[in-house]
């Protein structure tokens, strides 16, 4: 098993390892003891999160390509969807297939689980199916007027979902829409702030569109030259985190922003942005961009900041999870490789694994 030696690094120490196809994305399981990944050819493997040891393989689990990977919160079951049209339930300590859902003859491309880990949301076409860990179908949308681009849980029972031209809440347990937030244009992406006021969605024409859900006012932040596909909330819901270009745009929604305020930009990568994510705890930052790079950042309170540290792996990140305690963090590739690096002390930023 490769391994990754120390340095005077916040990517300290670690392991990766290398599989032979595209990583979709990699997670914890198993209360952080294991690494899941799932590659695009429907393999899904397992590592000991310690040492990247292998655990186990699971073979060609979509007849088609594997398109999503969602960990169950409890961290003991996943499920998989992808091309042909089946959601599957299984579980992390071998990879055994608990219940296969066949949801239709279209692609399933995004899935997710609730905050209790109770139910768990797919969507595909035009349609959302909700099923409990069981595989029992509990709730199914009304056909949209487009395709799915994302959902989201807002809380246990309130589920976000985004089509064509507009966000709709739907309260899954009273089958009503809660709210539709509308916007003439074709959105991406989606992220809640974790209060689940403020709902923000990169769109097709370059631009981030935002609403406030209390007073349903709204208000757009463009000239992105590229489709901010990837956006993040932090933890206290100040900032969010947006790609669209080689740099990270930082909005601050602290008091009256983001509106007549200058966004904070993080200038490090070279080319578009293609993963973004928060710490659990903290408002750190890491980015990884097509350029092979993966980036951590500590905000100032204008939503600026300095690189505190960068890696480089000579391929494109597909994903990045911290670890739930922040004190380490996974990483995936289009090359197929698996990384997983301890956060080192000396730059102030956690405790890694004992070595």
């Amino acid at each position: 098993m490769p391994s990754m030696t120390k340095s005077n690094s916040v990517f300290q120490g670690g392991w990766y390892s290398e599989t032979n196809e595209y990583v979709v994305a990699c997670d914890w399981t198993l209360d952080n003891k294991n690494v899941i990944a799932a590659d695009i050819t429907g393999n899904i493997y397992s590592f000991n999160a310690e040492t990247g040891q292998p655990a186990w393989k699971q073979k060609e689990t979509h007849s088609k390509s594997l398109l999503a990977l969602s960990v169950n919160p409890s961290g003991r079951i996943y499920a998989t969807c992808g091309q042909d049209g089946k959601l599957d339930i299984c579980l992390a300590a071998d990879g055994s297939l608990l219940n296969s859902n066949l949801l239709g003859n279209s692609w399933i491309d995004n899935i997710q689980w609730n905050p209790n880990g109770k139910l768990l949301a797919g969507s595909i076409g035009k349609v959302v199916h909700v099923i409990d860990s069981s595989g029992n179908q509990l709730w199914r949308s009304e056909e949209l007027t487009s395709t799915v681009a994302a959902l989201y849980w807002s809380n246990d029972s309130e589920l976000a979902i985004v089509s064509y031209g507009q966000v709709l809440f739907y309260d899954i347990t009273s089958n009503n829409i809660r709210q539709k937030l509308e916007w003439k244009g074709s959105l991406i992406s989606l992220a809640l702030s974790p209060d689940g006021n403020i709902v923000a969605c990169g769109s097709q024409d370059n631009s981030v569109h935002f609403w406030r859900r209390s007073d349903n006012t709204d208000a757009e932040m463009t000239g992105y030259p590229g489709k901010p596909k990837d956006i993040a909330f932090d933890i206290s819901g100040q900032y969010l985190a947006t790609g669209g270009s080689a740099q990270v745009t930082v909005w601050n929604f602290k008091g009256n922003g983001p509106e007549g305020t200058v966004p904070g930009q993080l200038v490090l990568h070279n080319d578009p942005i293609n993963c973004l994510c928060f710490a659990n705890r903290s408002s750190l930052l890491i980015s990884g961009a097509k350029d092979g790079y993966i980036a951590m950042w500590k905000l100032d309170k204008n939503g600026d900041g300095e690189p505190i540290d960068k890696v480089f792996i000579n391929s494109t990140p597909t994903s990045l999870r911290w670890r739930n305690d922040d004190k380490a963090i996974l990483a995936s590739s289009n090359l197929g490789q698996v990384f997983c690096w301890n956060t080192n002390p000396n730059k102030g930023v956690g405790v890694g694994f004992k070595n």
